[in-house]
């Protein structure tokens, strides 16, 4: 028997005795009125603990895993599963989420229930953080099983194996493995692997490589643009209010900056001044236009990424206001970038990469907690340090070449030699 199988067929057992065992004491406090053996608050406890030990640990990673793993590739006639490598990565990562959530508990047991429900869920004191981060890397163990009876379904079975053939278990393990992609964190995922895909091209950019800069005429029309959309922008804004305003008269009103308004406008600072002190083999008109191309695109490269993902889906407003607000919105933000372009300060580089890469994995925590912006201080946090590294990666555009890599190497040249010998 595969190693991935016999462990999927001893962990489940195992996962089951502590969840029953959260059980049976749950069902021993309940015996009489009254507390019995424990405390409500930590029945509290008990009661998150069974549930997430049943769900999370038992009946959603090992049961179809451990019973599909055995059983499926036999009613299939396939000799194993599409992926085995794949197959014991999964189990792998099942046994890093079972160790994030053991150390949740000895941190301290969360109880908030096994769904983690909001307002509480952000307010308790207790591991609740490291609790759903490890049911975050169970998701990713949930997702690659699912792919791989997925494919092992579709492309492994046998001669005469049709769709109306196929037992009853294979299709329940087909359904099964369906709810699994669809209905794990997908988004919060997806930025991962995105993020994984930007660090790795990151890791093969061997030295900084130097953007192609747009002619004179190109940045002419890009700041005409630019300064057009702009406008359009805040025409949409100001009817977009003025609507609102007669729709709900007295309810909405013009407010200040938010609460993130200092750290964007102190952030800015600080890159203007930066850029222009690391510019120092430039002259002044470069580093002045660099200085000011970066102050005006590091706040983009959040609020590109911000506005996509986060901001379309706390939006109120309805589909055609969402198009006219957003479409001026993100030509404003790309244009920008593309500007960045223009400064001959501008190199990309591997911190570059990674930088970026880190202002995704920021991003895929603030969609596993789903999105607010910014009312509780977990999404403050996680709104200021989504911002500041897109500062920091504004920075590392700007970084000086090392004297190694600036200097060119020697242009060789065919001089020819004189003949030797009497003339």
């Amino acid at each position: 028997m595969p190693s991935r199988i016999a462990g999927r067929l001893l962990t489940g057992p195992l996962a089951f005795l502590a969840g029953g065992t959260f059980a049976l004491l749950l069902r021993i406090e309940l015996f009489s009125r009254g507390k019995t053996i424990i405390d409500a608050e930590t029945y509290n406890r008990f009661f998150t603990l069974h549930g997430a030990i049943m769900v999370f640990l038992f009946i959603i990673p090992s049961v179809p895993a451990a019973l599909g793993n055995f059983f499926l590739p036999i009613m299939i006639g396939a000799k194993d599963v599409a992926f085995p490598k794949i197959n014991l990565l999964s189990f792998y990562i099942y046994i890093v989420g079972v160790c994030i959530l053991l150390s949740s508990i000895i941190m301290g047991a969360v109880d908030t229930g096994w769904t983690f429900y909001t307002p509480y869920s952000l307010q308790t004191s207790n591991s609740v953080i490291s609790m759903t981060l490890g049911v975050f890397v169970l998701g990713f163990s949930s997702i690659l099983t699912g792919l791989n009876f997925l494919v092992t379904v579709h492309t492994m079975r046998a001669p005469g194996v049709t769709w109306t053939r196929m037992p009853l278990f294979v299709w329940g393990m087909y359904a099964t493995s369906l709810i699994q992609v669809l209905a794990t964190p997908v988004l919060a995922i997806t930025l991962l692997i995105v993020a994984a895909a930007v660090a790795g091209a990151g890791a093969r950019l061997s030295r900084p490589a130097t953007l192609p800069r747009p002619g004179r005429i190109t940045t002419y029309v890009l700041l005409t643009v630019w300064v057009v959309v702009i406008f359009a922008f805040l025409s949409v804004l100001s009817v977009l209010t003025q609507q609102a305003q007669q729709a709900h008269p007295g309810r909405v009103r013009a407010t200040g900056p938010g609460p993130i308004a200092p750290v964007t406008y102190t952030a800015v600072v600080v890159t203007f001044v930066v850029i222009i002190a690391l510019g120092r083999a430039y002259d002044w008109p470069a580093r002045l236009g660099g200085a000011a191309i970066g102050a005006l695109a590091a706040p983009m490269i959040f609020e590109f990424p911000f506005d996509f993902i986060v901001l379309t889906r706390i939006s109120p407003i309805s589909t055609a206001h969402l198009v006219l607000f957003f479409v001026p919105l993100f030509l404003i933000e790309i244009i920008t970038l593309t500007l960045l372009a223009a400064s001959p300060m501008v190199r990309l580089r591997r911190s570059t990469f990674f930088c970026f890469a880190s202002i995704l994995v920021v991003f895929a925590i603030w969609a596993l907690y789903g999105f607010g912006y910014p009312n509780t201080s977990l999404f403050y946090s996680l709104n200021v340090v989504s911002k500041l590294l897109a500062f920091a990666t504004a920075l590392t555009l700007f970084l000086p070449q090392r004297a190694s890599a600036a200097a060119a190497p020697p242009a060789e040249t065919n001089v020819p030699h004189a003949a030797s010998g009497p003339a």
